[in-house]
């Protein structure tokens, strides 16, 4: 996968794939041109298993669906993890790891940045 630029431009409206999480990217893709007084320029995407973008996507992939944002006029804003960035769990990846994946998916993507949680309230 080849690190894309980020786009640091002003959106004139995004919308954040949370709300439509089952949506496929054509509805995604759509869902942006029906916005009502003018078309969404750029989305927030949930990044989990199961989701458009997910951690340790493979770069086809990713370079695919860049390609498809990008003809549709549609700007990678963010990438909605889950990460916990204060978690410790012993049956995950560490928060670092985890972080790590997102960051390296977001440069592929060239989305500017990742959405983080704190996490680790007893921390």
């Amino acid at each position: 996968m080849t690190p894309r630029p980020a786009q640091r431009l002003p959106y004139r409206r995004a919308f954040s794939t949370l709300g439509c999480p089952d949506a496929d990217l054509d509805e995604v893709i759509r869902l942006a041109g029906e916005v009502p007084a003018g078309a969404c320029t750029g989305v927030e995407l949930r990044c989990a298993a199961g989701q458009l973008a997910y951690p340790r996507m493979p770069a086809t992939e990713a370079d695919a669906l860049a390609a498809r944002l990008g003809a549709a006029g549609l700007h990678l804003v963010c990438l909605a993890s889950y990460v916990q960035v204060a978690a410790a769990d012993g049956e995950r990846d560490t928060p670092q790891e985890d972080l790590a994946a997102h960051l390296r998916l977001a440069a592929g993507l060239g989305a500017p940045a990742v959405r983080v949680f704190g996490g680790g309230a007893d921390r």
